[in-house]
């Protein structure tokens, strides 16, 4: 069953949001600063918490089951 995500999922849907972003665009950019140094979870959700682009994206129709 998929669900919207909640606050409480925050965490997961940032480290999926991490790993998908180092999985698909560092091997096209090799950007290691960027990819293993400023995405990370805590500075993702530090970031984006509360804000509506995260949540926005969190809820998207393509999103994955939590």
């Amino acid at each position: 069953m998929i669900r919207k995500a909640t606050e409480e999922d925050l965490s997961r849907v940032a480290e999926i949001f991490v790993f998908n972003n180092r999985i698909n665009y560092f091997p096209i950019f090799k950007q290691e600063e960027y990819s293993f140094g400023e995405l990370q979870v805590v500075s993702m959700i530090d970031h984006y918490f509360g804000k509506g682009k995260f949540w926005k994206i969190c809820m998207s129709p393509m999103n994955v089951e939590l």
